[in-house]
């Protein structure tokens, strides 16, 4: 008698739950993307909101990777005019 207690085993339902929540994400991403883009042309938020979501980058990772902190980078999504 064999027994499988404590073995892992990766199985094809669990690579369809992967690709299936990576879509899902990429989907967000384009979503935020295009209500971006909409606010830009409306003069509503700064391009760079536009261009961290086609990137898809969230506040805190644009803002580690350029030295600065969130509430910097969010500034810019209100602009003065």
């Amino acid at each position: 008698m064999s027994s499988m207690i404590g073995q892992y085993t990766r199985t094809t339902r669990a690579l369809e739950v992967e690709e299936i929540v990576l879509h899902q994400v990429i989907e967000d991403f384009e979503e935020k993307a295009r209500q971006a883009a909409f606010r830009v042309r409306n003069n509503n938020t700064s391009p760079i909101e536009y261009y961290m979501y086609k990137k898809w980058m969230d506040p805190l990772t644009l803002a580690q990777g350029m030295g600065l902190y969130r509430w910097q980078v969010k500034r810019h999504f209100n602009p003065p005019f």
